[in-house]
């Protein structure tokens, strides 16, 4: 585990650096702040973008990297699969598990929705799915198990953090999470996706095997090796 964080220490320094940055503005700014703060400085430019941007943790994300796989390794595409279905099932848990409430509930009970300028064509959650951001844990594990089977170079490190963090500053700008919501999203698609990879690591790749294969070389599996 320790050299897989060391060989990609570019993406851990800057979770490290946004989780110490988030943790510090957590303490500084009342809950909804930044809500607030997107909706005073709204543009269509930022608009379109963040509309854009917040599909990228979801699942026509997934499928378009897991298809992509299928030329290179199998068992890659079904990895993404994989962690696709477990960032699901723990989004979902612990959101039951803290029931905490959406923007919209939270400044609606408030008497202050009526401040916030939303951006058109999206539609707010309501209810207490708030804790953690599923976008964010999703965003984080996707594109950091994607870092993992590219070159191990900086640009990639920090392209894919990126994406990652555009991901979750998304849902606040779209007023569908909090601060909070994104940090716990963020740690939990980290620790996820790091794990799935590490697992998967210690199980040796073997080419007689289909899975171990790519849609280009298939035919060349033995039948008798088929599993």
């Amino acid at each position: 585990m320790k050299q897989l964080i060391i060989k990609h220490k570019v993406f851990y320094y800057l979770f490290s650096l946004f989780v110490l940055v988030v943790g510090i503005l957590l303490f500084q700014i009342d809950k909804g702040d930044l809500i607030l703060f997107c909706s005073d400085n709204r543009t269509p430019f930022w608009n379109h973008f963040f509309k854009i941007t917040t599909q990228f943790g979801e699942e026509p994300a997934y499928a378009i990297i897991a298809v992509g796989f299928f030329f290179i390794r199998f068992r890659i595409s079904l990895l993404f699969g994989l962690m696709g279905g477990i960032i699901t099932l723990c989004s979902f848990g612990l959101k039951s598990l803290f029931s905490a409430e959406r923007p919209f509930t939270f400044f609606d009970k408030l008497g202050k929705f009526n401040e916030i300028i939303t951006v058109e064509g999206i539609d707010l959650l309501v209810g207490p799915t708030s804790f953690p951001s599923g976008h964010t844990m999703s965003g984080f594990g996707l594109y950091l198990l994607l870092m993992f089977f590219l070159p191990a170079k900086k640009r990639f490190s920090i392209i894919c953090f990126g994406l990652a963090f555009v991901v979750g500053f998304s849902r606040i700008y779209l007023v569908q999470h909090f601060l909070q919501d994104i940090l716990a999203g963020a740690f939990c698609g980290v620790l996820i996706g790091t794990l799935v990879y590490y697992f998967n690591d210690k199980i040796p790749y073997n080419s007689k095997y289909w899975i171990d294969r790519s849609l280009l070389n298939l035919k060349n599996v033995d039948k008798r090796q088929v599993v």
